[in-house]
């Protein structure tokens, strides 16, 4: 079945920013090959999280099928529905440590689908790739705030404005410079529309932004913060100084990490080193993915994803930790390589 289905060349219509057609076609079979299982090779890294977080895409997935990002994408056109994707979390999150680390599992159950990155598409973003995906690293800074605004916490993370249910909200009117310049604020065009959450320093917000969540000392405890609403401008690749970038994102606290979600849904629960972020439209949601990282191989679930994965099938954004300066990040995650194989589970036997 698999060979009928790769002779047929069948073609998957790219998703791009917020899962609207990008007008290009993708050939599943060439991003997507059938192949030997990687995990006889080497051990493999199955932290007891990875569970939680399967467990919660496998909730998003059944609650909200309507959702953009619960699509079984490009492995549909091979054949593996949305279904099968559910199966191959529902088994991820009933395991016990011990069956998650056995190459005997996997072999029961799994088959292996290697992921070939869009060399094309990583070239014109000028992204270097080979048969090996991207793998950047993104985490949650641990910062210094101020419910107040003071002399050292200048910018204001904002909530989501009160008029976000009208029929021309603010959030849709105004760039990450204007927000910043204090369009909020006392004077501005949209005064007291948004309401400050916490005050951080220039640098920690643009952190925030380009994190997704920021946990933040404010002297009475840490408190969590994580994106909810975007200005709907576009992220731009080829823009380096965050200062220069038109997109904004307004907050919310949260009690724990979170990732993907759209409108007002429950959010897909994360946790450090079980998480990647990547492009949720054309590979869907909730995918289990193995990292070859050398001396061993990461499982992991695609539950989150961000501006630069709209569209994006050269790579994937590993959750790295929480860390209280870059150099604490540095140090933690210097030994992970920036190219990587990888590929998906599927269920065995299917299609």
């Amino acid at each position: 079945m698999i060979t009928l289905l790769l002779s047929c060349a069948l073609a998957w219509q790219e998703l791009g920013p917020e899962g609207a057609p990008t007008g290009r076609t993708i050939v599943a079979a060439e991003r997507l090959v059938p192949a030997a299982p990687p995990w006889h090779n080497k051990p493999i890294s199955a932290e007891p999280a990875v569970r939680e977080v399967a467990a919660s895409a496998a909730r998003y997935l059944r609650a909200w099928p309507d959702d953009r990002a619960a699509t079984p994408g490009l492995m549909g056109e091979l054949g593996y529905d949305q279904a099968g994707l559910i199966d191959v979390l529902d088994r991820i999150s009933a395991a016990c440590d011990s069956t998650l680390a056995d190459p005997a599992f996997y072999d029961a159950w799994f088959s292996w689908l290697s992921w070939q990155p869009d060399v094309t598409a990583a070239a014109a973003h000028k992204v270097t790739v080979d048969h090996r995906i991207r793998l950047t690293r993104y985490l949650v800074y641990q910062v210094q705030g101020s419910l107040t605004r003071s002399d050292t916490h200048t910018t204001a993370l904002y909530a989501t404005p009160s008029d976000d249910s009208g029929p021309e909200p603010s959030r849709l009117r105004y760039t990450r410079q204007q927000v910043i310049a204090g369009v909020y604020e006392p004077g501005g065009a949209a005064a007291g529309l948004a309401r400050p959450l916490v005050w951080l320093s220039r640098a920690d917000v643009y952190g925030a932004i380009l994190q997704g969540t920021v946990a933040v000392d404010t002297g009475d405890g840490t408190h969590l913060f994580n994106v909810h609403r975007n200005n709907g401008i576009p992220y731009n690749r080829d823009v380096r100084d965050p200062a220069l970038q038109g997109r904004y994102w307004y907050f919310r606290e949260v009690p724990r990490l979170l990732g993907y979600t759209s409108e007002e849904r429950p959010a897909v629960e994360v946790a450090p080193r079980v998480t990647v972020a990547g492009d949720v439209y054309n590979l869907g949601l909730g995918r289990v993915v193995l990292l070859d990282l050398g001396d061993r191989l990461q499982l992991a679930v695609l539950g989150d994803t961000g501006g630069a994965f709209q569209p994006n099938l050269y790579q994937l954004d590993w959750l790295s930790g929480i860390f209280p300066s870059h150099a604490a990040y540095e140090a933690a995650t210097a030994h992970i390589p920036e190219r990587v194989a990888a590929g998906f589970l599927v269920p065995r036997g299917r299609p």
